[in-house]
């Protein structure tokens, strides 16, 4: 196969009380057993259009079942997303991994709001705020921030009640998703925000 006619697709798994689930790619199992809030190594496919069906691990039932298009040298990552009592929330984002390195001192990161349950948020990035009312499956445009710790407030959405805080370090010239997932009082599933790296398609977890 030709390098230039590849693509990358990892997923992550953010359905939230959800069970392992299995992952299958055009009717072959490509993942099994993929635990809620991890997230799958880039898996290297031709470039076209695939069939994505995700079922309970050792099950045949298709809880999620969606059509991607993956362009030639392009990274994905496909975000299971939703609440596992909602069959109805079940969803698969398609999103394009950038690979457009941030300027010296810089990093770039976006936001996608993957709990089925949890309300519209505002974010706040370095004491600004960076979006409003973001609600389930909305994704953000990349951001350029400040590489160091950078601190990051969630608020609901038109209202002062700090639901998550916390300060993860961005390392300049990297690319990130803070994905918002979770239920809000829950314990099992709680609300956070998971930070995952999208350049060069490395991966690391800053959740918090």
């Amino acid at each position: 196969m030709n390098a230039t006619s590849e693509a990358k697709l990892r997923l992550y798994h953010s359905v939230s009380q959800g069970p392992e689930v299995d992952v299958y790619v055009d009717g072959n199992r490509a993942l099994s057993g993929v635990l809620y809030d991890s997230l799958s190594n880039y898996m290297i496919l031709p470039s076209g259009t695939f069939r994505i069906q995700v079922t309970p691990s050792e099950s045949d039932k298709v809880i999620i079942d969606e059509v991607v298009s993956l362009s030639e040298g392009k990274s994905y990552t496909v975000v299971a997303v939703g609440d596992a009592n909602n069959l109805k929330s079940l969803d698969l984002l398609a999103l394009e991994d950038s690979s457009v390195c941030p300027a010296p001192g810089q990093a770039y990161v976006r936001v996608v709001h993957s709990s089925g349950t949890a309300p519209a948020i505002d974010v706040y990035i370095a004491g600004k705020k960076a979006l409003s009312d973001v609600s389930f499956k909305v994704v953000s445009d990349y951001l350029p921030i400040p590489s160091g710790r950078v601190n990051i407030i969630i608020k609901i959405a038109g209202r002062g009640d700090v639901v998550l805080s916390g300060s993860p370090n961005f390392t300049s010239g990297h690319i990130y998703t803070i994905y918002a997932k979770g239920i809000l009082g829950n314990t099992k599933s709680a609300f956070g925000l998971e930070v995952v790296e999208d350049s060069q398609g490395m991966c690391h977890h800053i959740g918090f």
